[in-house]
């Protein structure tokens, strides 16, 4: 009886998005970018800064820091005392702390694996750049200051990248809160857009930097870094403790205008990467609008819709041409763009889990 009740709910679902597919939006692209600009007017972001390259040791651990004292000793003792054979240096960057994190940061300014920089507060953005434009080693790596390392991170994701000559190699995770894991490390196939828990080619970071002002600053890492890589690889070995926290950035921009700084980067990064001459990947993008809308569903109506305006746009300019060959909800939110449809949109979001159930 249940499965032909979940049966049923699902004809409900896919008959209630074809009956929503012939509705248009009338909203025009001038009238949603006003209406965006309105809300929350951005600046262009900037994607490269001046570099000084002088590869000194093996690896570089770039460490953001910002009111995590709770936190901070434990992820830089995990970082001080890894199990490696190679040479490497932490940079831990103070984003204009203003508890105890300064004070905890000084107190390692005499080991030598460690350098210290204070900056007045201007985001996790500014503060990894700032790091940045004094490349020191071979390879870098990111680590959030209230996270950790496995004990032989270093030496398991160095040993890959020089054995495969790569641009990128990244471990596995698991999140944690204070008391258990959330969900534990599995092996992947592809390796994610989070800055942290892989090694990156310095070389590659050169003529890269991360947007400053704009939340989701690392959608740099699946739109213009791995495209700009020749080998890419994964390896199964758990490398990486990410502390999941109800007080994240992300967490607290539910229903807040800062959210839709995701449509703006969909936006900056795409063309950037276009620019660069970059191949692009419809699938991926369209993931990413799934994406802008989980992060912003919680903003007006009249906001969703003139993000679905410009989204259609996008689309049109990046990937006029291309269609997907596959079935699913991904190719139905292709559908619903090319038809201008937000009504059908809205509707495929909402039930996003039945349609490929």
């Amino acid at each position: 009886m249940c499965a032909i009740k979940e049966k049923l709910h699902k004809l409900y679902i896919h008959v209630g998005y074809f009956l929503r597919c012939g509705k248009v939006e009338d909203m025009t692209l001038s009238e949603a970018k006003k209406i965006l600009d309105d809300f929350y007017p951005r600046r262009f972001p900037r994607f490269q800064q001046k570099v000084n390259y002088n590869p000194e040791y093996d690896l570089m651990i770039i460490v953001p820091v910002y009111n995590t004292e709770d936190f901070l000793d434990e992820c830089i003792q995990s970082l001080i005392k890894q199990n490696t054979k190679y040479s490497y240096k932490i940079v831990l960057v103070d984003d204009g702390s203003t508890d105890r994190s300064k004070a905890i940061l000084d107190s390692y300014s005499k080991n030598t694996k460690v350098k210290i920089v204070h900056k007045e507060n201007s985001g996790i953005a500014g503060a990894r750049n700032t790091a940045l434009r004094n490349i020191c080693a071979r390879y870098i790596m990111f680590v959030d200051s209230d996270d950790l390392l496995e004990d032989n991170a270093v030496e398991l994701l160095m040993d890959a990248a020089l054995a495969k000559n790569a641009d990128v190699v990244e471990g596995t995770h698991i999140e944690f809160t204070e008391i258990k894991p959330v969900t534990t490390g599995l092996q992947k196939e592809e390796v994610s857009g989070y800055p942290w828990g892989k090694v990156i080619s310095a070389e590659k970071m050169i003529n890269l930097c991360f947007p400053e002002g704009y939340m989701y600053e690392d959608t740099i890492i699946s739109t213009l870094l791995i495209p700009s890589c020749k080998i890419v690889c994964t390896i199964p070995n758990m490398i990486y403790y990410y502390r999941k926290s109800n007080t994240s950035i992300t967490a607290m921009l539910e229903k807040k205008k800062e959210s839709i700084d995701t449509v703006y980067m969909t936006y900056y990064c795409f063309n950037e990467a276009l620019n660069r001459g970059y191949k692009m990947y419809l699938e991926d993008f369209l993931h990413q609008v799934r994406l802008n809308w989980l992060r912003t569903q919680g903003l007006p109506s009249k906001i969703q819709k003139a993000i679905f305006v410009w989204e259609i746009e996008m689309l049109s300019k990046l990937f006029d041409s291309s269609k997907l060959n596959q079935e699913g909800a991904i190719w139905s939110l292709e559908k619903v763009l090319r038809k201008h449809s937000f009504c059908a949109y809205e509707w495929l979001m909402n039930n996003w889990q039945v349609w490929d159930a």
